[in-house]
């Protein structure tokens, strides 16, 4: 029994692996903490982005598919990690089918090299969220500013919580190096990307 009991000890200690399978809903942590683990409901989560075209119009997309892992501190119900991933194939630019074409060549999300875009988080503190995002394959420090709603029994019985944030890139940082100029002297394609995100999470049995 002492063997068992020190054995679940060990385990509950363990770090959590930022891949799937999804961990239990209360895990152990580094610093002790317990930890409650939310799993991104992509049926209720969106993530968009916003890009200038022809110095004219933006062009507003988004990603069907999101996935990853919130750990919240069990006695505080404050976040305390996240790893999200999202597969770059599952964008959706409206009905043009060149966009789409273009969007997921090797001139910008380069999705045959590069099927995932990831975000992981080292710290979050005060409402800003710092980690490692990576998109196209190459990996950036970023502080992303979030608002969040703390964990609440929603009217189906799940226990959800909610982050919205924003946060703007320059995609020539993450190696999408696309620069050809109008007659104007204008971009065809902005560098600054905007991204938007509101995701739900619900809490793993």
């Amino acid at each position: 029994m002492r063997i068992l009991f020190s054995l679940l000890l060990a385990l509950a200690a363990a770090p959590m692996p930022a891949v799937l399978p999804l961990p239990s809903a209360t895990i152990g942590s580094a610093d002790s903490r317990d930890m409650v683990a939310y799993e991104i409901d992509a049926e209720h989560s969106f993530v968009t982005f916003k890009v200038d075209r022809f110095t004219m119009v933006s062009v507003v997309g988004s990603f069907e598919k999101v996935e990853g892992i919130i750990e919240v501190d069990a006695e505080s119900g404050e976040p305390v990690t996240a790893v999200v991933s999202i597969p770059t194939n599952s964008v959706y630019l409206g009905q043009s089918k060149g966009r789409f074409e273009a969007v997921t060549s090797a001139v910008f999300l380069n999705v045959q090299q590069h099927p995932t875009i990831t975000f992981e988080t080292r710290s979050i503190e005060g409402g800003v969220a710092q980690g490692e995002l990576t998109i196209n394959g190459v990996t950036q420090t970023v502080e992303f500013p979030f608002e969040f709603k703390r964990p609440f029994v929603d009217p189906t019985g799940l226990t959800t919580i909610g982050i919205h944030g924003e946060l703007t890139i320059d995609r020539q940082d993450y190696g999408i190096m696309f620069s050809r100029k109008l007659s104007n002297g204008g971009d065809f394609v902005g560098n600054n990307v905007e991204i938007e995100i509101n995701v739900l999470a619900i809490m793993i049995d």
